[in-house]
């Protein structure tokens, strides 16, 4: 009797297999799950929907191929199940009222890239379960009251990359369950006022359109209702600035892109009423003023990013007016300095990257104490700033920058550090102790630097031959080119022998301490030559300080010989004396006088030589 019983168990599972497998006929070009009931079809150049489909198919992909129709028998078989259709990247131009009004339970319908001018209405209106709908990258050009109609469980629409360029006010007003909305790369160039009223939006996009942003974004929702807006998307529109209040009324918003725009200058109201804020995109535009009152406004800022722009100092008291910042981007930059700030204990991520920034003070970020990720890559920086009170750091970023040196201390206190990016800078050597007590480091990345091969890189080729090296020194090998001297440029360091670097340190030498000398002689002369100028300046001035104390005298001495009458010894008359005759000035020359003087030779000639001449003066 048992055995009776286990031969009619083993039939009957015989005959369901049968039953089943003669029931799935998947298509021979195309692949299917049984499990998870998908057929994929993609890339068959298929150019009609197969036949032959597996009874119970809940998904179905037709991706890249040459469809240019819907066949409705095909389709409405597989109605009862079917729950996703793809059909991307087809020959789609127009979908019959019919060809979908089988597919009651669809919920994902995927129709982007294809030649669509319109939006297939008809053929959409019966599907009241569907949830996701991807009509982008066709060819529609513009939107109507209508186009949407009984999408009442519609959550995700997707419009981009098409022509729009007109869309009637009240257009999604009858998808009241439209949570996210793409309406990026098209032809808008005007504010979408009321599109979007009786709508449940978080997240709206609008990038790569023509939008001034010229009116509040509240009143594109209508002026009576709360808006729930948690994500919006305004980049590459053309934005230069932004109006008073454009932001008020959005509290929910979280996420807010205004990248690739033409804003020149962020005023202290600009992000007023975003309290709700943690993400701040303001990359590639034009500012060159950041007021930095204006996070004051943003509590709960987390990321700012920054790059791209015009800015010459960013102060860190951006940093700690808004104290729990979590991620800074300053990117791609002209910045020259980044000035202290005292406040910012909360800061998590820096990005500074791709800027200018010529100079960090070098406390510049020690009130930054938490600080996990530090991004100063593709700057000028040409030292490492003072990092040694971060103690949290772990991942550190200097590379594409002009640092030649680091000293031995430079990461003495970081000993967090996880993640050391070096590379492309101008470092001529290392020293082995600047990494010695970093137990937790993994990464360290030296690679096109300026690296001079002597014996102060022993250490990393003993560290190439070592079996028992750290992680991070894997990829030293790898990296570590000669720049220097001339005849091994370009050699690997690992390829030189031990004798050549050590050789190279006597030869170093002479080169460090002939230069020394001659320089030490030039500051010698120079100091010389500063001091005989010194001197001779110290008597012109002497001079020129005695000259006009003897002019002074002189002057004081002739006027009071002019009020007593006397010019040398002898008197003046009357009527000189009275302005008859002419008077001697104190800036006129005074005339000299003359007294006749004749000489007479004595005949005798051999008297001495005292009495050779006699002369007679005849006044």
């Amino acid at each position: 009797m048992a055995l009776l019983q286990l031969f009619w168990i083993l039939t009957s599972l015989l005959l369901a297999a049968s039953g089943s497998s003669s029931a799935v006929m998947c298509p021979y070009v195309c692949a299917c799950d049984i499990i998870k009931m998908i057929v994929d079809c993609a890339g068959c150049k298929l150019s009609r929907i197969p036949h032959e489909m597996p009874n119970g198919t809940r998904y179905l992909v037709l991706d890249e191929n040459l469809v240019t129709r819907i066949d409705y028998k095909t389709i409405s078989r597989l109605g009862p199940w079917l729950r996703g259709l793809s059909m991307a990247d087809n020959l789609l131009e127009r979908i019959s009222n019919d060809s979908l009004s089988q597919l009651r339970g669809l919920e994902f319908l995927n129709l982007s890239g294809n030649l669509l001018s319109t939006v297939p209405r008809g053929g959409l209106q019966r599907l009241s379960f569907l949830r996701q709908l991807d009509i982008s990258r066709n060819y529609l050009i513009e939107l109507s009251r209508d186009s949407f109609p009984g999408l009442s469980a519609l959550q995700e629409l997707n419009l981009g990359e098409n022509g729009i360029h007109n869309v009637q006010e009240g257009t999604f007003i009858n998808l009241p369950s439209l949570i996210k909305l793409s309406l990026t790369s098209n032809f808008i160039n005007a504010d979408p006022t009321g599109w979007f009223r009786s709508t449940q939006l978080e997240e709206l996009q609008l990038s790569d359109n023509h939008i001034s942003l010229t009116s509040g974004i509240r009143k594109w929702f209508g002026r009576n209702e709360t808006v729930d807006l948690r994500n919006l998307f305004l980049a590459n529109n053309g934005i230069k600035f932004l109006p008073r209040g454009v932001f008020l009324g959005l509290e929910k918003l979280e996420v807010l892109d205004l990248e690739g725009n033409l804003l020149r200058v962020i005023k202290e109201y600009d992000f007023k009423g975003l309290h709700s804020l943690t993400e701040l995109i303001l990359d590639n535009n034009a500012i060159a003023v950041f007021h930095v009152e204006s996070l004051c406004n943003l509590p709960g800022l987390r990321m700012l990013t920054v790059s791209g722009n015009r800015l010459k100092s960013l102060p860190l008291d951006l940093f700690s007016l808004a104290e729990r910042l979590a991620s800074q981007s300053t990117a791609d930059n002209n910045q020259s300095e980044t000035a202290e700030g005292n406040r910012c204990q909360k800061l998590m991520k820096p990005h500074q990257s791709s800027n200018a920034i010529s100079h960090l003070f070098d406390f510049g970020f020690e009130p930054l104490r938490e600080i996990i990720t530090l991004n100063l890559g593709n700057n000028q920086l040409r030292r490492v700033p003072s990092i040694q009170n971060v103690t949290s750091l772990r991942i550190l970023d200097l590379s594409y920058n002009r640092i030649t040196r680091i000293e031995r201390s430079t990461f003495k206190s970081n000993t967090e550090l996880q993640e050391i990016y070096l590379d492309h800078n101008g470092l001529v050597f290392l020293d082995y102790e600047l990494f010695e007590g970093l137990q937790s480091l993994y990464t360290l990345t030296l690679g096109g630097n300026s690296w001079w091969c002597d014996c102060r890189l022993v250490w990393m080729q003993d560290l190439m031959w070592s079996e028992e090296q750290p992680p991070w020194a894997e990829n030293l090998a790898d990296e570590i080119a000669c720049s220097h001297p001339p005849y091994l440029n370009s050699i690997m360091l690992m390829e030189v022998g031990m004798e050549t670097l050590q050789n190279q340190c006597t030869s170093l030498s002479i080169g460090v301490v002939l230069p020394a000398v001659i320089s030490a002689w030039f500051v010698i002369i120079a100091l010389l030559v500063l001091q005989f100028w010194f001197r001779r300046y110290l008597m012109v001035r002497r001079f020129a300080q005695n000259k006009k104390s003897n002019f002074k005298y002189d002057r004081r001495r002739k006027l009071r010989r002019r009020r007593h009458g006397i010019t040398g010894a002898h008197p003046y008359s009357l009527s000189a004396k009275f302005g008859q005759r002419r008077m001697s000035f104190p800036f006129q020359r005074r005339r000299r006088s003359y007294r006749e003087v004749t000489t007479r030779t004595d005949d005798r000639t051999d008297q001495s030589d005292d009495n050779k001449m006699e002369a007679i003066t005849y006044v």
